[in-house]
């Protein structure tokens, strides 16, 4: 049975107690007497050193210690805090043919994210050039769209003041690991301890990357003697990684992997799920509702080499405000399977009136 901490009440009470079975215990005993008294002074000592007691006790276990006392659990086992990133890309600059972009060049976007080139850029006989850049704070907000817009904080001779990135965008920011997170990472491995490399291994190793939320590693992929391993960042819009990260990615978990094993980091394809719905109250509101429910299955059981069964949607929508009446859903209508290479992402969400 569990110990329950007495209240503040309660230990007065019991205080109380305490005084009067050293006296008659028919002996009168007035509102203000100084046994009342003293019963409230020590019950206000003693509650604080329950609480502490109760607190301290969290704190000798991992899984709900505050972060002062996990961090020292954490750093016993080596399973450190993933720091925030800084994202890079390229910034295609226009000008004058022949005109120079300085090394540290600063651009910063409307909402004034800033970020500097990294190399001395040339612009070349098209007008144009693409120079490598880096942020200057860290974090998942780096992260832009392809073809963003960004300005130049100081202008340059023959240079458009207007930048745009590349076609890939920024990537490889990421913020602070989250406490959460972190702690979910350590208990797996206190679960699954390192075992020469065995699946397990390749996926904690895998976590331990930067913006990395879900992992999969798959044995003999692509064949006999490799180990397939694959991931995806949930915290991003486009949750599929680059192939500079891949190469970078990979030259990390080599230098941890046993020496004569092989890997296979690859990048996921997409198997986008469409939907067809009936509403029979079509308004924004709802139709918002229900994305952020379909959008919640796919990311809990979309993963490679698995099936989502249709009628899981139905049930998740009917557990989220909706009762079978209020819709109907056209499509999909048979059970979604994804192969080794792909993963489940929400497609396009066609709604309609219910008749």
């Amino acid at each position: 049975m569990a110990y329950k901490i007495p209240t503040f009440k309660e230990l007065v009470e019991q205080i109380e107690l305490d005084f009067y079975s050293r006296f008659d215990n028919n002996s009168k005993v007035f509102l203000y007497s100084v046994i009342k008294v003293l019963s409230r002074v020590i019950a206000g000592v003693a509650y604080p050193i329950y609480l502490f007691i109760q607190w301290i006790i969290q704190q000798i276990f991992p899984d709900k210690s505050e972060e002062k006392f996990f961090q020292r659990w954490a750093n016993l086992y080596n399973v450190q805090r993933k720091n925030a990133t800084y994202s890079q890309g390229k910034a295609v600059f226009k000008g004058l043919s022949g005109s120079k972009i300085p090394i540290y060049t600063k651009i910063q976007t409307e909402n004034n994210l800033r970020f500097q080139t990294t190399e001395e850029g040339i612009i070349k006989d098209n007008g144009i050039t693409d120079i490598p850049i880096y942020a200057m704070q860290s974090g998942n907000s780096g992260n832009l769209k392809p073809f963003t817009k960004l300005n130049l904080i100081s202008p340059i001779n023959n240079i458009d003041f207007e930048v745009r990135l590349s076609q890939n965008g920024t990537y490889g920011g990421s913020d602070l690991e989250d406490l959460e997170n972190w702690r979910k990472r350590f208990l797996e491995r206190l679960r699954k301890p390192p075992c020469a490399g065995n699946k397990d291994d390749y996926i904690r190793w895998a976590k331990e990357l930067p913006e990395v939320t879900r992992t999969w590693c798959i044995p003999c992929f692509p064949s006999e003697g490799f180990s397939g391993l694959t991931y995806v960042k949930d915290n991003n819009e486009n949750i599929f990684p680059s192939i500079e990260e891949i190469e970078k990615s990979k030259n990390i978990i080599l230098s941890k992997m046993p020496i004569n094993a092989k890997l296979n980091l690859f990048i996921l394809n997409s198997l986008a799920i469409n939907f067809e719905i009936k509403l029979r109250n079509n308004n924004l509101d709802n139709q918002n509702k229900i994305k952020n429910i379909l959008r919640n299955v796919i990311k809990s059981e979309g993963e490679p080499n698995k099936t989502i069964s249709f009628y899981q949607f139905i049930v998740a929508i009917q557990q989220n405000y909706f009762s079978t009446s209020d819709f109907i859903i056209i499509n999909p209508k048979e059970d979604i399977k994804t192969t080794n290479i792909q993963i489940h992402t929400l497609g396009n969400i066609l709604f309609k009136n219910m008749d």
